[in-house]
């Protein structure tokens, strides 16, 4: 128990790496600006991207924590810094959404949107189609190491590309899961298709 304590302490106490400061104080900058703006005043902004990570500044950020989703962004007139709806004051966050909540509940999808929303689409299809690879590959007997290795080999030979080979690495962490829950390779797929379409149908105005 001591040693484990004081490895812990260690752990605490260790220096944190530059790129983690220069995170944590970018993102300081943000928050100290959202204090200071005016809900009347305020400009705003939308735009796909990660839940967890708004700003886009973690490209360490693991398959299994990608959910794509709208993201809204406010700053004060004439400024060039955007700051991410839920780091604003709650006080502030709320009179945006009364004062614009019906504009942002209805977006006209121009082109760029119906063109992410493309992308989006093509993207889960890729994925799906990764999943049932990996299906067969366990199907036929193959253990979870060795698709793993498999996955591994072929992004080593450039026959899988980075991000690709961290898409096939979640979907086969995914199916991982469900096979300790008891859920088979149709209830998988299945509720990865209907999470994808209510998503979609959540975010388009002109859906029901």
């Amino acid at each position: 128990m001591k040693k484990k304590t004081k490895q812990l302490e260690t752990a605490a106490a260790a220096p944190e790496a530059p790129e983690q400061i220069e995170k944590r104080e970018w993102l300081a900058i943000r928050k100290k600006a959202g204090r200071k703006i005016d809900p009347e005043t305020a400009e705003i902004i939308w735009e796909y991207g990660y839940a967890l990570d708004p700003y886009g500044i973690r490209p360490d950020l693991s398959p299994a924590c990608r959910q794509f989703q709208t993201n809204y962004f406010a700053r004060s007139p004439g400024s060039d810094i955007w700051v991410f709806f839920y780091d604003l004051p709650p006080a502030t966050r709320h009179a945006l959404w009364e004062k614009h909540g019906a504009k942002l509940a209805f977006r006209l999808q121009d082109e760029e949107t119906r063109a992410l929303r493309a992308q989006r689409e093509k993207l889960f299809r890729e994925k799906i189609k990764a999943m049932e690879f990996l299906y067969d590959w366990l199907e036929s007997g193959k253990s979870f190491e060795e698709v793993e290795f498999e996955l591994d080999i072929r992004a080593a030979g450039g026959a899988l590309s980075e991000s690709s080979h961290e898409v096939w690495r979640g979907g086969l962490e995914v199916i991982r899961k469900a096979y300790e829950e008891g859920a088979d390779r149709n209830e998988v797929i299945t509720f990865l298709q209907e999470s994808e379409k209510a998503d979609l149908d959540a975010e388009d105005p002109q859906c029901c």
